[in-house]
């Protein structure tokens, strides 16, 4: 291998050696990066235990505390007066009610040999305690999601150094001959050309997808609008059909109504007809009643003037069709109805009589029976 005018030879031992030992160091830059992030957190829990000590020394009761205070309410902190005498640290820091012992006296000695009274504790609210916990959980779940992307970053790092050595590196069986050992710029530049091919192989395969994609997007819309063409040609189909079944029906519609007015029309001119014919045939009898019999003398007269018309013929009695009952006939008023007797046929009806006013109404107790009550035959069958 000809590296900037170095002739090195590359053995199989000394190319595994040189992976181990990329393994090993990798290994070894996360057991140290494991260990600082370790000594961090530590070091971080350390803090917030001082810092929770440190708030517990110098909290105090409310009632008792000259210091403002989330706990404490602003009307109850005292007024600084100008005048005043100097006090001691722990004088500031813990004073103490006036004219109010406390019930227990004690001091504490800090590290730095302060004395100091033992301040009293105050207890963490349940909204501060749930606060305190959602910002530690917070913090962890932060801490862990840098740590686990960190890792992950490292991992995908170590894969790809691990495919380029495997890509570039591994070859079956190396050559320990000097003249047939590819030199590096040759493994350089076919790396390159592998790379470019496998870029340009890459962008053929996502140009093709992409060229399919684009084919079967517009064969899918092509086949929508067919369906939807062929949806509204039969919609279109679906609604003529319905209005050539309504004109039908108005078709027939109309013409049985025409139907029907005819023949309603033909029965009325039918009805006028034979109440024109009944009324011709009642006046002629009339008139034949008040005429003389005595026709003989009538015949052998003879008259110079002539009729312009011919005698009315007789009446012809036509008879009774299945339609037609002879309602017409005058002389049908004339005869007597031959109706049942009713009382054969339902009996005869109880009549009630009538009551008249209350000073005449017939009761009961105005006219009782002779004899024993109901309520005295009671008591006689009872005893």
């Amino acid at each position: 291998m000809c590296f900037l005018g170095w002739t090195v030879t590359v053995t199989e031992e000394l190319f595994y050696d040189i992976v181990n030992d990329y393994e090993v160091k990798r290994r070894k830059r996360e057991q140290e990066l494991e260990e600082q992030l370790k000594v961090e957190a530590l070091r971080r829990k350390e803090e917030l235990e001082e810092r929770r000590r440190e708030e517990l020394r110098l909290q105090k009761t409310p009632g008792r505390s000259n210091a403002v205070s989330r706990n404490c309410s602003p009307a109850r902190v005292p007024k600084m007066v100008a005048i005043s005498q100097p006090r001691s640290a722990s004088k500031v820091l813990f004073p103490s009610t006036p004219g109010r012992v406390p019930a227990k006296v004690a001091r504490v000695q800090g590290d730095k040999g302060e004395c100091s009274r033992e301040p009293t504790m105050n207890t963490l609210s349940p909204a501060q305690a749930r606060s305190n916990m959602r910002e530690k959980r917070e913090q962890l779940k932060k801490h862990v999601m840098e740590h686990g992307e960190k890792l992950r970053r490292e991992e995908q790092e170590r894969l790809r150094l691990k495919h380029v050595h495997e890509e570039h590196y591994c070859v079956q069986e190396i050559k320990t001959e000097l003249d047939e050992m590819p030199s590096l710029g040759e493994e350089l530049r076919r790396a390159e050309e592998e790379e470019t091919n496998r870029l340009r192989k890459e962008e053929e395969d996502r140009r093709r997808l992409s060229d399919e994609e684009r084919t079967k997007k517009k064969e899918q819309e092509a086949r929508t609008l067919e369906l939807l063409e062929a949806a509204r040609k039969e919609e279109e189909r679906r609604a003529e059909e319905e209005r050539q079944r309504i004109r039908e029906e108005q078709k027939i519609r109309e013409q049985a109504e025409a139907e029907a007015r005819e023949r309603q029309r033909a029965e009325e001119e039918e009805a006028k007809l034979r109440l024109n014919v009944s009324c011709s045939a009642e006046l002629l009898n009339r008139h034949l009643a008040n005429v003389s019999l005595n026709t003989s003398t009538a015949h052998n007269r003879t008259s110079p003037n002539h009729s312009s018309y011919e005698m009315t013929p007789d009446k012809t009695y036509k008879p009774a069709t299945e339609n037609d009952y002879n309602i017409e006939d005058l002389s049908s008023g004339d005869e007597t109805d031959s109706e049942p007797d009713l009382t054969l046929i339902f009996g005869k009806k109880k009549k009630y009589p009538r009551r008249g006013s209350s000073g005449i109404w017939e009761s009961p107790i105005s006219h009782p029976r002779q004899g024993v009550g109901a309520y005295q035959n009671r008591l006689n069958k009872r005893y």
